[in-house]
């Protein structure tokens, strides 16, 4: 067995050490989201943009025996993209808020901040796109995840222009049926399309049933971001920005088969 690894360790070259992976990342958290809102650019030249990407990657439609439809939201225009962001303020927003429900005008507030950022990091530029699942019967929206081209700074080995999973959110209805590890897999298969090697995403430390998921996805934790905020609804009807700590986690998407086993 041990010269089967040493085999293996050679067959990979030089595997990072453990400190390597676990050098701090700082990113500061913008707009209304719990993850890092990066810039809306268009996709790096090394990247296969929506229009160039592979149909079977990018337009992959995910269907599980829950019946639910997971695939890529192709217009941002349309009814959906209101009917998300009233899906992620009730879903995502209303679990944050200190009363446990939303008062009219915090839902209110976090509608049109969430339609307008919806908008802009997944539909006016081609650096982010939004993966949508949906009950196959009457199309209603039960879960959502996005991806843009964000920077990444680990120590002094800057990321430029990786991709960064954002915006997870499963309804309440909906949990515990896999819409989550659906909602995963269709992230990874527009990345897939991108032509990325990796994939990365923020979680809040607290957030353990999060973490629970990712590491089941094969995701990894990379850095500690010590510096990120995040919008908290108040028992008093306010908003506020809250400091919050998260983990920086990755999984290699695109390479060979032991580079994705060791996710090096």
């Amino acid at each position: 067995m041990a010269s089967l690894v040493f085999s293996l360790l050679l067959l990979l070259g030089s595997i990072p050490s453990s400190t390597q992976f676990l050098q701090s990342i700082h990113h500061q958290h913008r707009g209304v989201s719990s993850a890092p809102s990066c810039l809306n650019r268009p996709l790096p030249g090394n990247f296969r943009g929506p229009a160039e990407s592979h149909p079977c990657s990018l337009h992959a439609i995910l269907k599980g025996k829950a019946g639910i439809t997971v695939a890529p939201m192709e217009n941002t225009y349309g009814t959906l993209v209101n009917d998300c962001a009233k899906f992620f303020v009730d879903s995502f927003w209303s679990d944050k808020a200190e009363s446990g429900a939303l008062t009219t005008g915090q839902r209110s507030s976090l509608l049109r901040r969430q339609e307008a950022e919806f908008r802009n990091r997944y539909g006016l530029s081609r650096s982010g796109r939004l993966v949508v699942a949906r009950s196959s019967g009457v199309g209603e929206v039960v879960g959502v995840a996005g991806v843009e081209i964000g920077d990444v700074v680990a120590g002094k080995s800057p990321m430029d222009d990786v991709p960064i999973m954002s915006n997870l959110a499963v309804g309440k209805q909906s949990r515990r049926r896999g819409v989550g590890g659906k909602l995963i897999n269709g992230v990874e298969n527009v990345v897939t399309s991108w032509g990325s090697d990796w994939l990365y995403l923020y979680v809040e430390t607290t957030n353990a049933k999060a973490i629970k998921l990712y590491k089941k996805k094969g995701y990894r934790e990379c850095g500690l971001d010590k510096d990120a905020k995040s919008l908290v609804p108040l028992e008093n009807g306010g908003l506020t920005s809250k400091k919050v700590i998260c983990k920086v986690m990755r999984k290699r998407i695109n390479g060979s088969f032991f580079q994705k086993l060791f996710n090096t």
